[in-house]
């Protein structure tokens, strides 16, 4: 796998309105709190570049910074947390991050997947507001010889930063495009949402993820707590899971992946027998490892097989409630 940082697209204006304005507050307090105009200024441009970013829109970066995402990578595939690409944490990226809680509306939904309403990410995922049960997904991206490409999530993510994780986990958002179709006709609300995240996160061009590329195999409803210090964060959610088998080019984006790998059955066994060390200092998104203990080996099998289509079962699994 090619890995590299994503680039910067150029800047633009933001419209104003009542959530933009929270936005821009929300914003402002965690910046005040770092302290300095200037940070603040080149945060704020930061903030407008990712904006332009999200559309696909950017070109491709210069080698350089293709080298150093590379590098990064190379020494997570040793075992070691990647600090080149996800170790600091620029105020840039944590003003995005916080741009993002603030402005994407996830989909609310009860214990059976039906949709009751909207809030912010934000919302969805304080403790203090009950961690809001909301739809996600996580994507599970093979190579042709049938490994999976993991990522490590930045260092500047507000939830679980620097755990490894499947290739892509995020959510559908509020979005008519984003919410049509339903598990009985191939979800295909979700798998936009998943082509547009592989491509934020990790640079994967659409036309080497496909929506027919990408097939949803199941749905489980878990909850778990984010292990912050302050016991402020974490996941409540019906998340759908969804394989493809593709060679990707991948471009990291500093703000959302600190690293990729791509392991093999008995690789990922070996991580996770790490990540059960506390003294690795190798750690795992909680979806991830309920999935990979219970659900995903047996999948795999079924792809390796070339019968992916026996292990579809879009009945919501109940994994953990921690």
């Amino acid at each position: 796998v090619r890995t590299a940082r994503a680039p910067r697209a150029a800047p633009r204006t933001a419209s104003g309105g009542g959530a933009e304005w929270r936005v821009r507050q929300g914003l402002l307090l965690s910046l005040q709190r770092a302290g300095g105009v200037d940070g603040r200024r080149r945060a704020r441009q930061g903030q407008a570049q990712r904006s332009a970013g999200r559309g696909g829109k950017e070109e491709r970066g210069p080698a350089d910074t293709r080298a150093a995402a590379a590098a990064a990578a190379t020494a997570a595939a040793a075992g070691a947390p990647a600090a080149a690409a996800g170790g600091m944490v620029s105020e840039e990226d944590k003003a995005a991050q916080l741009h993002w809680m603030h402005a994407d509306e996830c989909i609310l939904v009860d214990e059976d997947d039906n949709v009751t309403g909207h809030a912010s990410k934000l919302d969805c995922h304080l403790m203090s507001k009950g961690l809001l049960l909301h739809r996600a997904f996580s994507l599970f991206v093979f190579n042709r010889k049938h490994e999976l490409l993991l990522q490590q999530r930045s260092a500047s993510k507000i939830t679980f930063p620097l755990v490894w994780t499947n290739t892509c986990c995020s959510h559908p958002l509020f979005k008519e495009e984003q919410m049509e179709g339903s598990p009985e006709d191939g979800c295909v609300g979700v798998r936009r949402a998943a082509q547009r995240k592989a491509l934020h996160e990790l640079g994967i061009r659409p036309e080497q993820l496909p929506l027919e590329a990408i097939v949803p195999v199941a749905r489980i409803h878990y909850r778990a707590p984010c292990g912050d210090k302050e016991n402020k964060w974490g996941e409540h959610e019906v998340d759908y899971c969804l394989f493809a088998t593709a060679d990707v080019d991948v471009e990291l984006n500093p703000e959302e992946a600190a690293a990729v790998r791509s392991v093999t059955q008995e690789e990922l066994r070996a991580l996770v027998a790490q990540a059960d060390d506390a003294a690795t200092g190798i750690t795992l998104s909680p979806w991830f490892r309920l999935i990979q203990r219970s659900l995903l080996h047996g999948w795999w099998d079924k792809l390796e097989e070339g019968k992916l289509g026996e292990a579809v079962d879009m009945d919501i699994k109940r994994l953990g409630f921690d």
